[in-house]
């Protein structure tokens, strides 16, 4: 894979680093965890910053919900869809030492007395039996780094599962979601349903001086409905993104709208970006007819501290409230009348 020179501060790769390891690195600077966790929803993140290419994030509600996005993901490959279209499938889960025994690939349950040695990513590549097969980067681990997990452990265990796509791929709708998966699609039409043409625009807001605004709208079969992608670049630094926001239009029935993901490059940030793109994504919103708008926070992704996450919530006047919970349950969810 050959990175194109980033656009988040101008300096190319260095011409002896292998794009992987660039990769790696920049993602560290990113998550600001250091040693050897590193989840792939950062990677996804750090490459929409050095393509620019606009990505939808969603998590997964549901063990059912993530399957059904990896059967269309091989349905797609299946017909001809070039892999790199497909977008990356993530699973976080607690790491017990058993896992490191795991014979021939297959993770155990732990034994009662184990104690987790905190939290790997892992991207699921296929099905099988009543689990997934997942891919991760210890390529010295069992099976060159395949593995299998069980829906029991996963729904134990786990901690969140997320899509991660080019906004311009993949299902439109939940219709060409289900005749993407249906055997009877030939497949040229597949190839065609996962790159139909989506509405995208851009806009300029003139109350921020310097900062331009733009906004794409692509689909996740999880949340059935549009969710919006939210870019702010900085016109004073030759046009460089510094923060994107996802937010999907989820029940237009009660009018509520939930903000999906926010993030903002690490020296970018406490320069009101973040809090910029809220406003924008509250503006769009009540624009649309919505009345409210919610947020949850996830245990493994608040990059910043869940203290500093919850914070920045409150300060855009969203009531911030803990849940309490294991598993895939979210930590803190936020609301506000728009």
């Amino acid at each position: 894979m050959t990175l194109p020179s980033p656009r988040w501060d101008g300096s190319p790769r260095p011409v002896d680093e292998p794009p992987g390891t660039y990769l790696w690195r920049l993602t560290k600077h990113v998550d600001e965890l250091g040693g050897e966790w590193t989840y792939q929803i950062f990677v996804g993140r750090v490459l929409e910053f050095i393509r620019w290419t606009p990505v939808v994030y969603f998590p997964f509600s549901s063990y059912e919900r993530m399957t059904l996005d990896v059967a269309i993901r091989l349905r797609a490959l299946e017909c001809g869809v070039d892999r790199s279209r497909l977008g990356d499938i993530s699973l976080i889960f607690e790491i017990y030492p058993s896992f490191f025994d795991a014979c021939a690939g297959r993770v155990p349950m732990p034994e009662p007395d184990e104690l987790s040695m905190g939290q790997h990513s892992v991207n699921v590549v296929a099905l099988e039996d009543d689990g997934i097969v997942f891919q991760h980067s210890w390529y010295d681990w069992s099976n060159n780094g395949l593995g299998y997990m069980t829906r029991e452990f996963i729904e134990r265990y786990g901690t969140e599962m997320w899509v991660c796509r080019d906004w311009s791929c993949g299902p439109r709708d939940t219709a060409s979601a289900l005749e993407i998966l249906a055997k009877s699609t030939a497949p040229e039409r597949v190839r065609e349903l996962w790159r139909l043409p989506r509405p995208r625009g851009m806009e300029t807001r003139l109350s921020s001086p310097g900062r331009r605004f733009k906004w794409h709208r692509s689909y996740v079969i999880e949340s059935e409905c549009p969710v919006e992608v939210l870019t702010v670049e900085n016109e004073t630094s030759a046009t460089v993104a510094v923060g994107v926001l996802a937010y999907d239009l989820q029940d237009s029935g009660n009018r509520t709208c939930s903000l999906v993901d926010l993030f903002v490059w690490p020296k970018n940030r406490r320069r009101g970006y973040g809090s910029d793109l809220v406003q924008w994504a509250i503006e769009r919103s009540r624009g649309q007819g919505y009345e409210r708008m919610t947020a949850c926070i996830w245990k493994s992704d608040s990059v910043t501290g869940f203290g500093r996450a919850k914070s920045f919530l409150e300060s855009c006047k969203f009531d911030v409230v803990d849940i309490p919970g294991e598993g895939m349950q979210q930590v803190a969810y936020g609301n506000r009348v728009l």
